[in-house]
């Protein structure tokens, strides 16, 4: 006899990822503002920021009223928002958009565990990169690495959403989106698309997760990070001589 009665969800599966948000938030968010902004990279970046609202320029990036075009402008472009939106120019405003980046980082990971491997490893996935000592420890410096990790990061889970979507287009259009702000991420996802559909047309199956699977993607993706400055310094050394 088939019972009638609803599937109720697990309470796990409903709270569960709730709480590892509200954790992480608590420990990166929480913790913002602390410590106090150091003479390195944390008042650099934050002086950056400051000077956009000062200048009302969100274009060409200054720090001590010189250009600093080094860096794509993005991350400078939300601590000036979060200086704006609180009206307070301070540690804890100019490390929030870090913040808000390793909680994000820590739900998409969490929806990539569980879309491979099942629930309760992607919350695990989740729950031991926000609580990691390396990534709190890291994040205690104003850095864009956070925010470049959480755009990789939902670019191989748009990626992995286009390779189980029967209408392709959706997730494909959001990972060129979000690789466009980097010509090195860029590259090296149009590298993976276009062995992925390669290896398909030849062999005409999908190609199966394995032991090498993530390490081989991971080093197409860094690859042109590489490769790009190496071949402008051999490119340089040849016109030299």
């Amino acid at each position: 006899m088939v019972s009638n009665r609803p599937h109720l969800k697990n309470p796990i599966e409903t709270w569960g990822p709730i709480f590892l948000i509200i954790l992480t938030a608590a420990v990166y968010v929480g913790g913002a503002g602390i410590p106090a902004l150091l003479d390195d990279a944390d008042s650099f970046y934050a002086e950056v920021a400051r000077e956009m609202n000062l200048r009302h320029d969100w274009v060409t990036p200054y720090a001590n009223s010189i250009r600093f075009l080094e860096k794509p402008p993005l991350f400078y472009w939300l601590i000036s928002l979060s200086y704006h939106v609180f009206s307070s120019e301070n540690a804890f405003t100019a490390r929030l958009p870090t913040a808000l980046a390793v909680t994000a980082l820590v739900f998409v990971t969490f929806k990539m565990g569980k879309l491979l491997f099942g629930f309760r490893a992607g919350l695990l996935s989740g729950l031991a990169l926000g609580m990691s000592v390396g990534m709190f420890l890291f994040t205690r410096i104003i850095l864009p690495d956070a925010l470049f990790t959480l755009l990789l990061t939902l670019i191989f889970y748009c990626f992995l959403r286009w390779q189980r979507a029967e209408r392709k287009t959706g997730p494909l259009l959001c990972i060129y989106a979000l690789a466009h702000p980097h010509r090195s991420a860029q590259s090296g996802v149009l590298l993976v698309l276009l062995c992925q559909r390669t290896i398909v047309e030849i062999s005409g199956q999908a190609i199966p997760y394995g032991l090498w699977d993530g390490p081989a993607r991971a080093f197409l993706v860094t690859a042109p990070r590489v490769a790009f400055p190496l071949v402008s310094l051999l490119v340089d050394v040849v016109l030299a001589e």
